[in-house]
């Protein structure tokens, strides 16, 4: 009777086939960026930034999730990228009529337009960004190098939680 139950599960729920490869949420949409992406890249530097910068940007966005009053953000993976690239100083070529520069160029706007409104009392413009400085729980960060693992997992633990209680939230 078992086996005969197991042979009829969608084949993204067998054990032999990765969940993980499906990215529900990246289609959907999540408050804050999903942890696996600030370990995308191949680079350890390019990470380092990613994740530096969701610290400097994540009190903006729990306090988006957190104050009655806000409108909480629910971004695409591609999104996220570029408000964490933006916040890193990185730049789209103004006058090019790309699709991905008109995305960057819409999440510029979102960003700035978030980081004016002082009510969540985050001292931050997007110029300000990348030179501000990286604490995580009265540890300096680098914004070159990766944290320690211990405090990785931190960071990354703290994005999975979060992500998970927003996605009960949701379901309720």
């Amino acid at each position: 009777m078992v086996v005969l139950f197991w042979s009829g599960v969608p084949p993204y729920l067998k054990l032999d086939h990765p969940f993980h490869v499906f990215r529900v949420a990246e289609k959907l949409g999540t408050y804050l960026p999903l942890p696996e992406s600030l370990l995308s890249s191949n680079s350890e530097q390019t990470q380092a930034y990613l994740i530096a910068t969701w610290i400097k940007l994540r009190p903006l966005f729990l306090w988006l999730l957190s104050n009655a009053g806000s409108n909480p953000l629910n971004l695409k993976g591609h999104q996220w990228r570029s408000i964490l690239d933006l916040g890193h100083g990185l730049q789209y070529n103004k006058g090019s009529g790309t699709a991905t520069s008109q995305k960057h160029k819409e999440m510029e706007k979102l960003l700035r337009q978030h980081l004016a409104d002082r009510r969540h009392r985050v001292d931050l413009t997007l110029e300000t960004i990348p030179t501000a400085d990286v604490n995580w729980r009265d540890e300096a960060l680098s914004q070159d190098r990766l944290p320690r693992p211990e405090v990785a997992r931190e960071i990354l633990w703290e994005l999975y939680e979060i992500n998970f209680r927003m996605e009960l939230m949701t379901l309720d």
